[in-house]
């Protein structure tokens, strides 16, 4: 069935958008050549696509870190609606590395859990404790996933304001993005997911 001009012209937008994320290191170039290879060779590319990707991409997404931003030009990145004053570029220094390609994979529970329970259950998953650059960057690359739900990263924690240890925690309460802080020592809600890294 041959596209209509309206049809033509979204598909024009949406290949020029995609082009652009990849530009900007904001979709990483192997993964979205492998779907386009699939919708070029594959009739049924749509059923291929939601069936065997549809688990993995509940909880597992890639990052592209690019290590050259300090935390304040990543959080403007993030667009977000509202940031945590003591998110600052002296608290959270990030220093220039190669890029590099990070899969963040999701682990939730059933109950209230410790965040030393957490990284316990991390290493049983073979998965490593995150950077709180991920957190930053996922932030960027996956801009609606903190609207699901709170998004914590267990990264080796911060000292913030009564010298109590704080984490990056993705907030999306009421449908705004958020960038801010959890009380590492605290137990979790059993509401918040937790981001693991896979190697």
């Amino acid at each position: 069935m041959a596209a209509k001009t309206d049809q033509k012209a979204r598909l024009l937008d949406l290949t020029t958008s995609l082009l652009e994320l990849t530009r900007d290191g904001d979709r990483e170039y192997d993964s979205v050549c492998n779907v386009l290879q699939i919708i070029k060779d594959k009739p049924n590319f749509a059923e291929i696509l939601l069936s065997k990707t549809a688990a993995k991409i509940s909880n597992v997404f890639e990052i592209l870190c690019k290590g050259q931003y300090i935390a304040s030009e990543l959080i403007r990145r993030g667009k977000y609606d509202w940031v945590n004053d003591q998110i600052t570029d002296e608290r959270f220094p990030i220093f220039e590395h190669a890029t590099a390609t990070r899969k963040i994979e999701f682990v939730e529970y059933d109950h209230d859990p410790t965040s030393e329970e957490v990284l316990k259950d991390f290493t049983s998953r073979g998965l490593k404790r995150p950077t709180y650059e991920d957190g930053f960057y996922f932030g960027i690359q996956h801009k609606e996933e903190q609207r699901k739900h709170l998004i914590v990263f267990l990264h080796e924690p911060v000292q913030g304001s009564y010298g109590r240890l704080r984490v990056l925690v993705l907030d999306g309460y009421s449908g705004r993005r958020g960038l801010g802080l959890g009380w590492f020592d605290s137990r979790w809600d059993r509401g918040y997911v937790f981001a693991g890294v896979r190697e």
